[in-house]
């Protein structure tokens, strides 16, 4: 059994490939066959793999999800398909940024997802949350906005520390860029 992750639309449904699929939380699903380009259950190691596939949070609900039986993987991502799978946990979004930040900290050479920003973010979020890595990374993102950091071995790509926070307006302000470890960056 691996642990993995999915995106669906906010109904729980998703499309394969002899239509429309309703999922179940806390119930095991199967299918006869797992090919990534197939058939059977899709679903990512990394959490940011699920948004190549349902991108927009505020149609999409996205989960912890174990995947079990026979699995295929396709080498393009770290999308994989399986016979078997249960939607364990719906996460919320700043749980879904943590769980992006640990996947990066358990695999910090694999090639980063495109939608990590390499040092500093700034300015509009698309997604309602930006992720910035690297060796002092810095961010400053409209109110509302989920960051996440995680700073890198200054000789490696080790994950050294990370944070998760709310762009809230008291503590975490729009117009102040902050460290990874809390405090404001200086210019």
């Amino acid at each position: 059994m691996i642990k993995a992750y999915k995106g669906f639309n906010k109904d729980l449904t998703c499309t394969m490939g002899h239509g429309r699929f309703q999922y179940k939380e806390n119930e095991w699903m199967e299918e006869p066959k797992a090919n990534c380009a197939m058939n059977g259950f899709h679903c990512c190691y990394n959490p940011l793999d699920c948004l190549s596939y349902y991108r927009d949070f505020s149609k999409s609900a996205y989960y912890v999800v174990n995947a079990d039986g026979d699995i295929h993987e396709d080498g393009s991502d770290t999308k994989i398909a399986c016979t078997r799978i249960k939607l364990v946990k719906k996460l919320t979004m700043e749980e879904f940024v943590a769980h992006a930040l640990i996947y990066m900290s358990d695999h910090p050479y694999l090639e980063t997802n495109s939608i990590v920003k390499s040092e500093n973010a700034y300015g509009e979020v698309r997604d309602g949350f930006w992720i910035v890595r690297g060796k002092n990374p810095r961010c400053m993102a409209p109110i509302g906005t989920i960051v996440g950091m995680a700073q890198e071995a200054i000789d490696s790509k080790e994950i050294v520390a990370m944070t998760v926070y709310k762009v809230d307006g008291e503590r975490y302000l729009h117009d102040v860029a902050y460290l990874v470890n809390g405090e404001e960056a200086v210019s």
